[in-house]
């Protein structure tokens, strides 16, 4: 068992440093800054006799705040396990290893990593991506899951919390299931339909020079598959109010 303690003067270097070797590069994580989380109190790793084959245990990661622990599993594998959500009577958190007691709720948290707290909103980001790098908000409260959105790699650039009212702005990226480059407005308005886009965006023409741009920056042949991505701006939770627009940019995917 590992126990280590982070001060608050320490906590945001060494909570990106331990995601950017956790998660499989290229990752959003680093662009997370924004959300400006909250230091926990104690952050545990731990190994588990809960092992999915016999004789094997699984890591274990327990993020400690006052009130509420989120208890982590299989965090050392591309594929965590859901979550769970451990309130906390007093900040008197139980042992990482020891399974989760019956005021426990589990998250719908398969496949993410905890990436930190703002106020009353927990955000989970997924560990294996591929081009765009799905996200959920949750509520630290209940951990009912209010926003599950996608970034594209760059993350967020806004995330702020006044009177309880989530404010997150972000490129979201869309993974299409074809080339920008070879079909065009055709692909395009396939994108707009399988996403779907907002309508806003779906009503911009095909960004067939920002792709064609992009894939010869990077070398794609014309056949891969496009990545589209605009700026979104979530205001609330109940649904969020989404204002979406333009420009839209373009990338092969990886």
């Amino acid at each position: 068992m590992r126990r280590s303690l982070l001060p608050a003067a320490r906590f945001a270097a060494a909570h990106f440093a331990l995601f950017a070797a956790c998660l499989p590069a290229p990752s959003g994580a680093a662009g997370w800054e924004a959300a400006r989380f909250e230091p926990p109190a104690e952050t545990e790793t731990a190994t588990s006799g809960e092992g999915k084959m016999s004789g094997e245990g699984k890591q274990i990661t327990c993020t400690t705040y006052r009130d509420l622990m989120v208890r982590e599993s299989d965090t050392d594998t591309p594929d965590p396990e859901d979550a769970t959500l451990v309130p906390l009577a007093n900040g008197a958190a139980p042992a990482c290893a020891a399974a989760p007691g019956p005021g426990a709720r589990i998250l719908a948290t398969a496949g993410q990593r905890f990436l930190g707290r703002t106020g009353g909103f927990l955000v989970f980001e997924q560990a294996s991506t591929n081009g765009t790098v799905p996200f959920a908000v949750l509520d630290a409260g209940m951990g009912r899951t209010l926003i599950r959105d996608t970034t594209a790699e760059a993350g967020i650039d806004s995330f702020a919390v006044a009177d309880g009212t989530l404010r997150l702005g972000f490129q979201r990226g869309v993974q299409g299931a074809c080339s920008i480059p070879k079909h065009g407005a055709e692909c395009w308005a396939r994108i707009a339909r399988d996403g779907p886009l907002p309508p806003a965006v779906a009503a911009l023409p095909a960004p067939v020079k920002a792709c064609a741009g992009s894939y010869r920056a990077g070398k794609a042949p014309k056949d891969t598959l496009s990545i589209v991505s605009f700026p979104v701006r979530l205001t609330g939770t109940a649904p969020p109010t989404v204002e979406a627009g333009g420009p839209v940019r373009c990338a092969p995917t990886p």
